[in-house]
């Protein structure tokens, strides 16, 4: 239970259905997540409740309504927040790891070929593209790993990012949209239910990320500079 101070300030509200996603340190101190969320709720006792351990963080009844994710790759993490729908996010370094062994057994056969013709770099890049939008998903379906990624069909990376197909018991593909988040030196991507939802990154990002701000030129992603 984190208590919150400033009681006068006014909740941040999610115009029009707006996903916001807040890139922060980790190393700041205390719990980053916890920060971000105290921008939206006001609870009257106020006192905010993370509810952490099995299945996907939840807010207790006093902030139901906001739904939010987290992800996080080395000092950086991602901070997804909604209101009245599900959210996931995912956010992986670019560059070699342990992950080279997964693309046979985590991609479809359609994102397989999507890879062919390319090497090095580049392979490695659109695989962690493909990977970010598969894990986004199934984090917002709260299933997490325990549903088979092969089983969750995106577009190629170098296509528009779309769910093209999930098991049965996710719903239709239909109901997730998705958006890549053009983060340098990362592949990151949200995914959230009833898709068409505006994404607004906004700009408490750490110095190594502030050339997002002058970068980022995707339709479905907006930036405000001030809250």
């Amino acid at each position: 239970m984190i208590a919150l101070g400033r009681r006068g300030r006014t909740p941040l509200a999610l115009v029009d259905g707006a996903v916001h996603v807040w890139p922060v340190r980790r190393s700041d101190g205390g719990d980053p997540v916890a920060r971000v969320l105290a921008r939206y709720i006001r609870p009257a006792d106020g006192e905010l409740t993370i509810v952490r351990g099995a299945g996907k963080p939840h807010l207790d009844e006093s902030g139901a309504d906001v739904r939010f994710n987290v992800a996080h790759a080395g000092s950086i993490l991602l901070v997804a927040v909604a209101r009245g729908r599900e959210i996931g996010v995912d956010v992986e370094p670019l560059g070699r790891g342990p992950w080279l062994s997964l693309p046979g057994h985590v991609l479809t056969p359609a994102e397989l070929r999507s890879l062919d013709g390319l090497a090095g770099r580049a392979r490695d890049a659109s695989f962690l593209r493909l990977w970010a939008r598969k894990e986004a998903v199934l984090k917002a379906a709260g299933v997490g790993l325990a549903v088979d990624p092969g089983l969750v069909a995106v577009s190629g990376p170098a296509e528009p990012p779309a769910v093209l197909g999930v098991p049965a018991s996710m719903g239709p593909a239909a109901r997730w949209g998705l958006v890549d988040l053009p983060l340098p030196g990362y592949a990151a991507a949200v995914a959230v239910e009833r898709p068409h939802a505006p994404v607004v990154v906004l700009p408490r990002t750490p110095p190594s990320l502030r050339v997002l701000t002058k970068s980022l030129r995707l339709r479905d992603v907006r930036l405000t500079r001030a809250l």
